[in-house]
């Protein structure tokens, strides 16, 4: 008997999409391994900016209007990094399709449940998005209050090495960097 389970597990006819090629996870496997730890004591200041940082976030985070306007107001305050435009721009198309699917058209056209699910994917993919990036703006706005790095605290996604400022880049308003993310 074991060994018609074992024969089965081999000569099974189901076939399964992988979600990610086998060469990508082994690429994530090894980024999560050699994470770059946190610092092990963080300063009362420090640890204040966290908090302001993870609050605002929060409160911005409430839906896709205030999202995208968040991002705006970053970038209008901080016109050096422009992937901060281009977030607002993706936030506020992402917003209309959301609108489209509310809207008159749309529902007379794809089920009401259809409609449903694919609105909560746009809410659920900006909040995710949202949640990860904008701590980095906050991060950026914190340093030039400072004048000084504060890129050790948040990274995105958990991924080490994503901060696209470093020491000689940093601050300068016309960086090639500024409109890049590694």
């Amino acid at each position: 008997m074991v060994i018609t389970l074992v024969q089965n597990l081999f000569t099974t006819k189901e076939t399964k999409i992988p979600l990610m090629k086998t060469s990508d996870v082994e690429k994530v496997k090894e980024r999560i391994l050699h994470k770059v730890s946190s610092p092990l004591a963080i300063l009362a200041d420090e640890q204040e900016i966290i908090k302001e940082i993870k609050n605002e976030t929060f409160l911005k985070n409430a839906n896709n209007v205030t999202r995208t306007k968040a991002y705006l107001d970053f970038y209008c305050s901080h016109p050096e990094i422009h992937w901060a435009f281009l977030a607002h721009m993706v936030s506020r198309n992402a917003g209309y399709h959301m609108t489209d699917l509310k809207g008159e058209l749309l529902p007379s056209i794809i089920e009401r449940k259809e409609a449903e699910n694919f609105f909560l994917f746009l809410e659920r993919a900006n909040a995710y998005i949202f949640h990860d990036a904008y701590p980095q703006l906050l991060l950026y706005h914190q340093s030039i209050k400072k004048r000084s790095l504060c890129f050790t605290y948040f990274r995105p996604s958990g991924f080490p090495g994503q901060c696209p400022f470093s020491g000689s880049d940093f601050g300068k308003k016309e960086n090639r960097l500024n409109s890049h993310s590694r």
